[in-house]
């Protein structure tokens, strides 16, 4: 998507290129836990990634995090040696010259220049966004290409390759000019029409650029638990960062969900279990009170407390499901009920 207006974090935000997160259709069985064993059901509970649905989130979040961690290093690396040298795809070097970097309302990450730099800001300790960035790109020719550009950027870019999560980052210039003797392909007039200066083009993107570690790999390797609290260095603060915080929250929502649902589907089980077991004590005392009646009425005296106790377990399921343990309450409330109409009955046949 290009040129849109969204609403992230509460905050109406403006994107000039968004890439949405990749979608993943469930499977009918192995993404329903009311298909598990209970064994299984307490695996997930303990792993709760199992689930294509907590999955998902989860490597949402993973990628997240290594976006936040990549440019606290490419951060790191611009404040202490005024660059940082990314690769790119077949592996030739990327070295961006600035002295910082800082995050846009569009979620991009805006390259201070070096103040060292021609043009640079007078201020000495910041740079100024555009003054003129530097950026040395190795071909795989073996040459240099030099770009000097009024506006530089760097863009995250989180994608799902097959079935694995993979980031890497878009460098994009503005108002680019190559320095006279330096070695450039690709550049035309200005916008790519030819009637500018020689070397000069109005924006130019390399991608995809890679750090020398990345740390989304490290990431995926953690578990649900172990991402949230790393994710707490973002969220836990007085201005929660928006960017981590939305995906965390999800993921916490989610896993709670499966939790209430794993409860949920156990004590249904176990319910109904119960209620086969009373329902066939029912059934005999109901047969021997009723005795000298007609079969039908023996079997709708049987047949209707047995379909009250399946419905208020079956609603007893669904608010399990989505409130948590009060829910129980219902759940088991028809089993105890079937319970005293047993009991009752028996009373009755025990005084005749």
């Amino acid at each position: 998507m290009e040129e849109g207006i969204g609403v992230s974090g509460g905050q109406l935000v403006r994107f000039s290129e968004l890439l949405p997160d990749p979608w993943l259709l469930p499977d009918a069985f192995s993404n329903d836990p009311k298909f598990y064993t209970y064994s299984e059901m307490s695996r997930l509970r303990a792993h709760p990634e199992e689930m294509s649905g907590v999955e998902q989130r989860r490597a949402r979040l993973a990628q997240r995090l290594a976006e936040r961690e990549t440019m606290q290093l490419i951060r790191e690396s611009l404040r202490g040696s005024q660059r940082v040298r990314l690769v790119d795809q077949t592996g030739q070097a990327v070295i961006v010259h600035g002295s910082d970097i800082r995050l846009t309302p569009e979620r991009r990450w805006a390259i201070l220049a070096r103040t060292d730099m021609p043009g640079a800001g007078e201020d000495g300790a910041q740079g100024r966004i555009g003054a003129g960035v530097a950026v040395d790109r190795f071909l795989p020719d073996g040459t240099l290409a030099h770009y000097v550009a009024r506006g530089a950027e760097f863009v995250s870019v989180l994608e799902e390759s097959g079935a694995a999560p993979a980031m890497s980052l878009r460098l994009v210039l503005t108002e680019v000019s190559a320095p006279a003797g330096s070695s450039v392909l690709g550049i035309g007039g200005r916008g790519g029409s030819g009637d500018g200066v020689a070397g000069d083009r109005t924006q130019l993107a390399i991608a995809p650029l890679f750090p020398p570690s990345q740390p989304l790999e490290g990431l995926m390797g953690l578990s649900c638990a172990e991402l949230l609290e790393r994710a707490r260095v973002y969220t836990d603060r007085e201005r929660p960062d928006a960017f981590i915080a939305e995906v965390a929250v999800d993921l916490k929502d989610k896993i709670q969900e499966l939790e209430r649902e794993i409860l949920s589907k156990v004590h249904e089980r176990w319910a109904m279990s119960g209620t086969c077991l009373v329902m066939a004590v029912a059934g005999a005392v109901t047969a021997m009170r009723l005795g000298s009646a007609l079969p039908l009425m023996v079997y709708l005296w049987s047949f209707f407390p047995a379909l009250v106790g399946v419905i208020t377990i079956m609603a007893g399921q669904q608010l399990t499901h989505d409130h948590g343990a009060p829910g129980l309450v219902v759940l088991w409330g028809g089993v105890g009920l079937l319970v005293v109409y047993t009991v009752v009955s028996y009373l009755h046949v025990a005084r005749h």
